[in-house]
């Protein structure tokens, strides 16, 4: 059996098993004194009882069966609400250890299948709160179905992260568990909006994001496009419904070219307004001019793909650096961000305000001068998104607002937050969660944690306001700016 060494890096996440859950929540809300007295009552009315049975023996049968049922509501009381998860295994509440026949702690090697389980079994009823459940099945024996509804924003994105890592290679995966941090945003989230949306329709639509793909053939080497001005060098990704490539005009210039497509599938009306959506956004980006911002050039459509041509930024983007060089120092950190931050408070007072949508570690190139550039806008990401109905991008990266499909300025200070973490330790952060990059590198400052985890709060009043403040703070930390005195302008201002 699996027995966590002390050693391990093991990590507890939320998991409130309904047994007693909400007592137990009540009760940790206690003071530390209170708690003592509910628990010291415990042991005295457990005592009286034993001493009862012990001294009165005409009583056992009527105090024995009594005791039992106290043993186990004192057990309820105390017992854990959290799930510990490693590299080795997965340690489960005690009381959800029914149908693991006692053995709550298993290795990631007996996984033998994961299921999502929908609404019940009912996939045609409509998303609800508490519809949905993962049903995990172990070869040594025992299953465990775990609702949804059980865990929190972030322990769902935890439990979920580490079943992809660990539990994939001898066991058989549900291939759509990446979306499950999502479903538990649509049934947690306002339910009114998504009243017409089955379980049915959102694997539908899930799948079709996935799988579509097939019906999409990039372009290849040596393929020109824009009345043949520009000739395709190298496809640097594709998926979805997307590709990008590196492309070369008459000149020989470089450009960094996005394509992007709707599903034939996809009926007019849905494609027309979503076309005329990316034009409109792609007109704007045009107009943008900002030496930390690669250009957008021109928009075009070529035998019904639309195209974004960006400027080509000579440079590896920040997440081939960590592969190469790991985590950066905090003050190459401090630099890139304030650059970042400075880009963001540039973007979101244009008017409109512009929403960049997927600002991560691989779209933030280092130039030859070592200065961060932001490079491909999310638009043609948004533009797939709004035709198909799903959601694209990098989840470790979106806010949960995001994901949820109602993107806010500050919806790009916590995509930045989390590409904070990942350039101060060269680890993606876990989706939906707030930050603490001093949990893996104790020497980061405290002051720059503690950014970092207010930038990634998923309470939009919680999180950093904007980019003007985000700057001033990273100014603060870096020694360019002193703290602004109480009783200030700025300070009246705020207040």
């Amino acid at each position: 059996m699996f027995k966590p060494k002390k050693t391990a890096q093991l990590k507890a996440i939320t998991y409130r098993s309904v047994p007693g859950a909400n007592f137990r929540l009540k009760l940790r809300e206690f003071d530390s004194g209170s708690q003592s007295a509910v628990y010291g009552l415990l042991v005295l009315v457990g005592l009286a009882g034993f001493v009862c049975c012990s001294m009165f023996h005409f009583m056992v049968p009527f105090c024995l069966p009594l005791l039992i049922m106290f043993a186990g509501l004192s057990l309820l009381c105390v017992a854990s609400d959290m799930i510990s998860i490693g590299e080795r295994g997965v340690a489960f509440p005690i009381t959800t250890g029914i149908g693991l026949a006692g053995r709550t702690i298993r290795l990631w090697s007996d996984v033998e299948s994961v299921e999502i389980l929908s609404a019940h079994g009912k996939l045609d009823s409509p998303i609800q709160k508490g519809g949905s459940a993962l049903r995990l099945v172990f070869k040594s024996g025992g299953t465990i179905v775990l609702p949804l509804q059980n865990f929190t924003r972030e322990s769902v994105g935890s439990f979920v992260a580490a079943l992809q890592e660990w539990a994939r290679e001898d066991s058989q995966v549900d291939r759509q568990l990446e979306h499950v941090p999502r479903l538990w945003e649509l049934e947690n989230g306002d339910l009114s909006e998504v009243k017409e949306l089955s379980y049915t329709k959102f694997w539908e639509e899930e799948l079709a994001n996935n799988y579509s793909f097939t019906a999409f053939v990039p372009l290849q080497v040596g393929q020109k496009v824009r009345h043949e001005s520009l000739v395709v060098v190298k496809q640097i990704a594709s998926g979805g419904f997307s590709a990008i490539y590196t492309v070369q005009d008459d000149q020989r210039k470089l450009f960094v070219l996005k394509e992007s497509v709707i599903p034939s599938t996809t009926d007019e009306k849905t494609k027309e307004k979503a076309k005329e959506h990316f034009k409109r956004e792609a007109e704007i980006l045009i107009k943008l001019n900002h030496p930390n911002v690669a250009k957008v050039v021109d928009h075009f459509v070529d035998t019904a793909r639309d195209y974004l041509l960006l400027e080509y930024i000579e440079g590896p983007d920040a997440r081939d650096l960590a592969r190469r060089q790991g985590k950066q120092s905090v003050e190459t950190v401090l630099k890139w961000t304030e650059q970042m931050s400075d880009v963001l408070n540039y973007l979101h007072t244009q008017t409109p305000p512009v929403i960049h949508r997927d600002i991560s570690p691989d779209n933030i190139v280092i130039n030859q001068n070592g200065d961060a550039v932001l490079i491909d806008f999310g638009a043609a990401n948004e533009f797939v998104g709004e035709a198909t109905g799903t959601l694209v991008g990098k989840q470790a990266y979106m806010s949960p607002e995001q994901i949820r499909g109602k993107v806010t300025p500050q919806s790009d200070i916590y995509s930045l937050g989390a590409t904070m973490y990942f350039l101060l330790t060269a680890k993606d952060p876990e989706p939906l969660s707030s930050s603490r990059p001093k949990k893996i590198d104790d020497s980061i400052p405290s002051a720059l944690d503690d950014l970092v985890n207010e930038c990634t709060k998923l309470e939009l009043t919680e999180r950093v306001k904007d980019a003007s403040d985000l700057t001033e703070r990273l100014q603060i930390i870096a020694g360019k700016n002193k703290p602004a005195a109480v009783g200030t302008e700025r300070s009246r201002a705020d207040v």
